[in-house]
């Protein structure tokens, strides 16, 4: 079984880690279980929200890149601090909605509608996934996920997750999955190595996730610049925007 610094080795050079402060400790191999777990919540949310928008040509690889040095650093430690905390509804919906709004800053530019409802749809799939990891934290989750439908209407959102997110948020749950997030969450009940091997196991299905992510968004990338045509989902967010 290769070291956890090993698991690293293939992504720990990608501007997405080394530029971001929050998760700079990562290309040095300084792994745990709170780190990769983390890491999982900030890649889930620039899958969700951001990359689509970049094949969609909302937003810029600059504007990309301002984001990942400041504001998911901001995203990825406020949230699971103030959920932590919470204990009723009213402090759940009000950390629904700071999370909503820091996920929502950086595309307040536009007007899209599917770029709102993008940035819900990337919180409400992240605490679906928590509220059912078995931590003990599930009617937290639960009244979060109450806060955020009451967020998402206020501000004239769908009910439910958009469809059309592209195959690297199905690639993330099938490779890593829900068993992952619960269990890089989890600490060891008895330290023994078949725990460890567990941990290991699901951190190198995570990390291997990312890894072809990125070859993923390489050739789509390139597919793009050829002038290739959007695939269908892609396609459907741009023709709902221009009607």
């Amino acid at each position: 079984m290769p070291s956890r610094e090993q698991f690293l080795k293939d992504i720990g050079a990608h501007p997405a880690i080394v530029q971001n402060p929050y998760t700079s400790a990562l290309k040095e191999g300084v792994v745990g279980r709170t780190e990769i777990a983390d890491f999982l919540v900030q890649f889930s949310i620039f899958a969700d929200v951001f990359l689509p928008r970049i094949y969609d040509g909302y937003m810029t690889e600059q504007a990309l890149q301002d984001f990942l040095t400041q504001g998911l650093a901001e995203i990825a430690s406020a949230v699971p601090i103030e959920t932590m905390k919470v204990r009723n509804r009213a402090l759940a919906t009000r950390a629904t909605e700071h999370a909503v709004h820091m996920l929502e800053r950086p595309l307040s530019r536009s007007a899209s509608q599917w770029r709102s409802a993008g940035a819900r749809a990337a919180l409400w799939t992240w605490l679906c996934h928590e509220g059912r990891s078995g931590d003990g934290y599930g009617n937290v989750w639960h009244e979060l996920l109450l806060g955020f439908q009451k967020s998402n209407s206020w501000l004239g959102g769908v009910p439910s997750l958009p469809t059309g997110f592209f195959g690297a948020n199905l690639m993330i749950a099938r490779c890593a999955g829900k068993q992952c997030l619960a269990q890089v969450n989890k600490p060891s009940l008895t330290g023994g190595s078949h725990d460890e091997w567990t941990f290991r196991h699901n951190a190198h299905l995570a990390l291997n996730a990312v890894h072809l992510f990125w070859t993923d968004l390489q050739t789509r990338r390139e597919r793009i610049k050829a002038g290739a045509l959007l695939d269908p989902p892609y396609q459907k967010f741009r023709n709902v925007e221009g009607s």
